[in-house]
C-alpha cells in the first residue's frame, strides 16, 4: 500500500544484454557472487572443507583444526577480492557449462 505520495510499484527488471540507464555494464543475468568461510567444530566423514550454500551465499565450512587461521584468513582474503572485482560469477540456476563441469 502507498503511503505519502509513495508508489506500489516495483522497479522494472532490466533486461538481460541491455545497457542499464544508470551507465551500469548490461546485465549478464548472472547473480552477484556473495561468499562466506567459517569454522565449525566438525563435518561429516571426517572432511577438512566443505562446500554449501546459506541464504543465497556460498559458504566454505572449514572443521577447526583443519586449517590454520593464518591460512584461513589469507584464503579469505584472497576469495574477497576474486568475489569483489568481479572474476567470480555467482549462477544459481541453469544450464551448466559447456564443457560439463561443474
Amino acid at each position: 500500500m502507498a503511503h505519502d505520495g509513495e508508489s506500489d510499484q516495483q522497479p522494472a527488471e532490466p533486461e538481460r544484454g541491455k545497457a542499464q540507464p544508470d551507465g551500469e555494464p548490461p546485465d549478464s543475468g548472472a547473480a552477484s557472487a556473495q561468499f562466506d568461510m567459517q569454522f565449525v567444530p566438525s563435518l561429516p566423514e571426517g572432511r577438512a572443507v566443505f562446500p554449501a550454500e546459506r541464504e543465497g551465499k556460498f559458504v566454505w565450512l572449514v572443521a577447526e583444526g583443519a586449517m590454520t587461521r593464518q591460512c584461513f584468513q589469507e584464503m579469505k582474503g584472497y576469495l574477497d577480492h576474486i568475489v569483489g572485482s568481479g572474476m567470480w560469477q555467482q549462477k544459481w540456476d541453469g544450464d551448466p557449462p559447456a564443457d560439463g563441469t561443474t
